[in-house]
């Protein structure tokens, strides 16, 4: 393959990388982002559900609770929040090491490109002809140094891949967190819809006329489990903080030693 042939195609494969890394990176990210909101709207549609649900039974008219609901929905909402903007810093900061690595994959093609084309042009140089010997030598230079670019590309693309892969992993993780801050709920519930096979009809009427019951037997646990919630939300955090450091220190740590390794 000639030396003109070469640099063509790598003017092709750079083209294809600055199409396609900012389509990429907005797509992932576009689908992160509807994902968290579909599981929180989803779990804040179960919790209000219930919520009338449990009006109904305890025969409470959704006027005489409004003050009680947007409490308890604004309490929950806090807390996913909360998980939403950790997740947000995650895959930012993973999108940033993106774009430094396909930024270092674009410089190492432009370089390669640049090298290839000096190199051709020495060939074709009276001085490559004249002096054997020390063309050698350059010849060989030109080549060592393109080999690097190759060497740096290639790593880079790696740090691509590792990054891509944990921003596709994030949409598992959220999941995740969000189950383990709702698993609380799930236990609730279970009560909820065994107490509400049992005379149903005849409590419904019982309710009406025993107001205090909504709050002692309903709100009181849903402040009880909103506080088990934050307690949960904290651990979740927590441990997002210490994933999101651990994976930065290590992408961080394998672009330090691509720099090394490939040092021209």
């Amino acid at each position: 393959m000639n030396q003109k042939t070469v640099s063509d195609k790598l003017m092709i494969k750079l083209n294809e990388i600055s199409n396609a890394e900012l389509s990429e990176i907005y797509l992932l990210i576009s689908i992160i982002k509807k994902n968290i909101n579909n599981l929180i709207n989803c779990n804040m549609k179960k919790i209000s559900n219930e919520f009338f649900e449990k009006c109904e039974y305890y025969g409470k008219s959704i006027s005489e609770v409004n003050f009680e609901q947007v409490e308890l929905l604004n309490s929950y909402k806090e807390q996913f929040n909360k998980i939403a903007t950790k997740f947000e810093e995650e895959y930012m900061n993973l999108a940033l090491e993106l774009q430094n690595a396909q930024a270092n994959q674009k410089k190492s093609i432009v370089e390669m490109k640049k090298t290839i084309d000096l190199k051709g042009k020495y060939i074709e140089s009276e001085e490559y002809i004249k002096d054997s010997e020390n063309s050698k030598n350059i010849i060989e230079k030109y080549n060592r140094r393109i080999d690097t670019l190759a060497e740096r590309y290639i790593k880079y693309c790696g740090l691509e891949d590792a990054c891509i892969t944990k921003l596709r992993e994030c949409n598992e993780q959220i999941e995740r967190a969000i189950n383990t801050v709702m698993q609380y709920e799930e236990v609730n519930k279970l009560a909820i819809v065994e107490k509400k096979t049992i005379f149903n009809f005849l409590l419904k009427i019982f309710n009406k006329f025993s107001s205090k019951r909504f709050e002692k037997e309903y709100m009181s646990k849903k402040k009880q489990n909103i506080e088990k919630l934050k307690i949960s939300t904290n651990m979740v955090l927590i441990e997002l903080d210490k994933e999101i450091n651990d994976v930065l220190i290590i992408l961080e740590a394998y672009s330090l030693k691509i720099n090394q390794v490939c040092n021209l």
